[in-house]
């Protein structure tokens, strides 16, 4: 087992070293169990040239419904632009 927990962590911080984004701020989280109030965000952010990902909390059930929340990651360079873009959202 332990070999294995190594090697998870080496990947990891490779990952981490070459831009992975596990270090993405968040920019908004869900209020719900709904995802698809983040994905029109996440959409909208896309569409005005930011780089960011959905990061789901909780497994999906057999009908890939969410069971929990969802976050909107984004690169840290577009977070201030992501901020402003989604004062903008109305929903």
């Amino acid at each position: 087992m332990s070999v294995w927990r190594t090697l998870g962590n080496i990947v990891k911080r490779v990952w981490q070293a070459t831009g992975g984004r596990e270090d993405w701020p968040e920019a908004y989280v869900t209020p719900g169990t709904s995802l698809d109030l983040i994905f029109r965000r996440m959409t909208f952010l896309r569409q005005h040239g930011v780089r960011c990902y959905v990061h789901q909390l909780a497994p999906t059930d057999a009908r890939l419904r969410v069971q929990g929340m969802a976050r909107l990651r984004v690169h840290p360079e577009d977070l201030e632009q992501a901020h402003r873009l989604l004062r903008e959202v109305t929903d």
